[in-house]
C-alpha cells in the first residue's frame, strides 16, 4: 500500500474564534501549510515542536509515542 500525502492549512482555533468575535483581525490568525503524511484512523496530530511554537498552540497534554 502506498503512502497518502495532502497538503493542510493549520490554524490557531483560539485565534479563528477570536476573530470571529472581532478581537483580532483575520489577517492576525496564526496559520501554517505543510505536505503531511494522512493516517485515515488517526485520532491526533503529531506536529513538530517548531510548528506548535509558530502556531502559539497551549499544550493541553502529553503524549509518548
Amino acid at each position: 500500500m502506498g503512502e497518502v500525502r495532502s497538503e493542510v492549512l493549520l490554524r490557531n482555533f483560539v485565534s479563528v474564534g477570536a476573530a470571529r468575535k472581532g478581537y483580532i483581525k483575520l489577517s492576525d490568525i496564526e496559520s501554517v501549510k505543510l505536505d503531511m503524511v494522512v493516517d485515515t484512523g488517526a485520532v491526533m496530530v503529531l506536529l513538530p515542536q517548531d510548528i506548535v511554537e509558530k502556531l502559539d498552540l497551549e499544550i493541553s497534554g502529553k503524549v509518548v509515542v
